[in-house]
C-alpha cells in the first residue's frame, strides 16, 4: 500500500520492492538526484502522511484511504508555498552595505548560529548547518535557564553550534554570527579574564579541531 501511494503521488516515486536498504539510505539517493525544493516539500508532505496514516490503523483501528494521503500532501505543499509567498521577507529593508547571507564555497560548509532572551528569563541558543547549495544538513537548539547578557549568549550559541557541527564529523567550516563583537574578538584571537572571554577561549580551542575554520559576522536580516 505504501509503494501504491509513492506512485499515485506527482513524484511518480518507485520505493525498492525487495525491502533492501533503510529509508535514510533511499532519501540519500534521492539526495543525489533531485535538488528542488518543492519537489522536496511534496517528498516529506508525503512521507509524513505515510506516518500519519500507520498511526491512525494502529492507535485508532482506522483506515485512512491513499488517494487521501496524496491530497493532504498536495493540499499541505501549495498551502505551504502560499504561506512562504506573503511572509518572503523583503530583502530591499536591509540597511545599506549590510551584508547578507552568502553560501559558503564548495568543500565548505557555514555555521549560522544566534540566541534569543525570553521574558521569563529563558534563553534560547542554536544554529544550522549549510552547504554550498543552501541546504540545511544540520540544525540545533537549546533552552537554557537563568537569564545572562546578550554578548555571552551569542557566544553559547555559538560554542553549543561548533560542537555539535564538530560531532556530527564537520571540519571545513565558516562560523557565522550577527554578534560584531564575538566576531571580531575570535578573528583577533582577543581572550580577556572574563565570562565572554572564556567563551571565546573555548571556541577556539575547539576550531583545533577543525581542518579548516573561518570567522564571519552578517547582519541579523542577513541570516533570516
Amino acid at each position: 500500500m505504501i509503494q501504491t501511494i509513492w506512485r499515485l503521488s506527482p513524484l511518480r516515486l518507485i520505493p525498492n520492492a525487495d525491502g533492501e536498504g533503510s529509508f535514510t539510505e533511499w532519501v540519500a539517493e534521492l539526495l543525489t538526484k533531485v535538488k528542488d525544493e518543492r519537489w522536496w516539500a511534496l517528498f516529506w508532505c508525503v512521507a509524513w502522511g505515510v506516518w500519519f496514516r500507520r498511526n491512525v490503523w494502529v492507535f485508532e483501528n482506522r483506515r485512512v484511504e491513499l488517494a487521501g494521503v496524496v491530497d493532504k500532501a498536495v493540499r499541505l505543499t501549495c498551502e505551504y508555498e502560499l504561506a512562504m509567498e506573503v511572509h518572503k521577507p523583503i530583502l530591499s529593508g536591509v540597511a545599506a552595505g549590510a551584508k547578507v547571507w552568502e553560501a559558503p564555497a564548495v568543500g565548505s560548509l557555514k555555521i549560522n548560529s544566534d540566541a534569543a532572551m525570553f521574558d521569563d528569563g529563558k534563553v534560547g541558543i542554536g544554529g544550522v548547518v549549510r552547504d554550498a547549495e543552501g541546504d540545511v544538513l544540520m540544525a540545533t537548539c537549546v533552552v537554557m535557564e537563568g537569564g545572562v547578557e546578550v554578548d555571552i549568549a551569542e557566544g553559547l550559541a555559538s560554542r553549543h553550534s561548533l560542537q555539535v557541527a564538530l560531532d556530527a564529523g564537520f571540519r571545513c567550516v565558516i562560523l557565522e554570527s550577527d554578534n560584531l563583537k564575538l566576531i571580531s574578538h575570535l578573528i583577533s584571537g582577543k581572550e580577556e579574564n572574563t565570562s565572554f572571554g572564556f567563551i571565546i577561549s573555548d571556541i577556539l580551542w575547539l576550531s583545533m579541531s577543525c581542518l579548516s575554520i573561518s570567522f564571519s559576522h552578517v547582519c541579523r536580516e542577513g541570516i533570516e
